[in-house]
């Protein structure tokens, strides 16, 4: 009896290690996996330049940019952008340069009820660093 309930404790201890290392394994690749496949997902695309005005809307800030090189000039800071560097939260101000990823497109509205008005569209920014 004694023997069939250290095999039945061996049984059970190796079967947890193994299902803490696959969760393990999970919790580790399943992050870095999910944000590659989310970039592919929503076309991302490296973005730069210096920030030449800004606009407020309802749900972020329409940012014009004097792009570098072939980045659009028209991108869209929400507050669920991830900012790196100095300005870890803050949306970006004129005078600034950025560099980071872009997503899809959204959309600029200002006002509110039945008067609501579409000032522009640009690329969704994931996530940037700032020179400021």
């Amino acid at each position: 009896m004694r023997d069939i309930l250290k095999s039945m404790f061996k049984r059970i201890v190796l079967t947890g290690t193994l299902l803490l290392l696959f969760f393990a394994s999970v919790l580790y690749v399943a992050p870095v996996s999910f944000s590659g496949n989310l970039l592919a997902a929503v076309g991302g695309s490296p973005y730069g330049g210096r920030v030449v005005s800004i606009t407020r809307c309802n749900f972020g800030i329409l940012v014009r940019l004097k792009p570098a090189g072939s980045s659009p000039d028209t991108v869209m800071w929400t507050p669920g952008t991830k900012g790196y560097l100095y300005n870890l939260s803050a949306p970006p101000k004129p005078g600034e340069w950025e560099l980071g990823m872009l997503g899809g497109v959204s959309t600029c509205v200002v006002g509110s009820g039945k008067s609501l008005t579409t000032i522009g569209s640009g690329k969704t920014i994931l996530f940037y660093g700032s020179s400021k």
